[in-house]
């Protein structure tokens, strides 16, 4: 019997079939050398339950749950979104009625004076044809101003209920 035992990677390289260039020399060692003959015995082992194919299984219910937490994620999201339109909406009306009843028209000629199709929209002359217009027709600002509100505000609804309808919430 010799004293030099053959190393795992020898054995290895011998059961994966490589061709080693002292293949019989190591194959006369295994035959001698009952420790080493062991060795392969266990490595081999090793082998044959790394080929079987794992069956892993998940948990019955885990499909479910993960569906579920999607589901509260995706229905919160939507809500959420539907939310903050309605709340920027009438953050921007609030902030037009504002700007009308505090500052005045007229004060928008002054901010539009330099972007050029706006400017000629907010120039004190178009301003005071409107308001002529307006007089003319006995059409009081106030109504337009909530007309206006009234029309962005239905336009959101819809927005919204739109959104819902094209995407409903998944059923629980």
């Amino acid at each position: 019997m010799e004293l030099n035992h053959l190393t795992d990677y020898e054995i290895q390289d011998l059961l994966d079939g490589n061709r080693l260039p002292n293949e019989d020399h190591l194959r006369r060692h295994l035959e001698s050398c009952d420790s080493c003959r062991c060795m392969l015995e266990q490595y081999q082992l090793l082998y044959s339950e790394l080929s079987q194919p794992v069956e892993a299984a998940l948990n019955p219910g885990f499909a479910q749950r993960m569906a579920d937490k999607f589901e509260a994620a995706y229905a919160g999201s939507r809500a959420a979104t539907a939310l903050e339109r309605l709340i920027w909406t009438g953050v921007g009306l609030a902030a037009a009625i504002a700007v009308y009843f505090f500052v005045g028209l007229s004060a928008l000629t002054h901010i539009f004076e330099g972007f050029g199709f706006w400017r000629s929209l907010f120039s004190t002359e178009q301003l005071a044809a409107w308001a002529k217009l307006l007089q003319d027709y006995q059409i009081d600002p106030s109504v337009l101003v909530m007309a206006a509100v009234t029309l962005l505000l239905f336009g959101n609804m819809d927005s919204i209920i739109r959104h819902f309808r094209n995407h409903p919430p998944m059923c629980m």
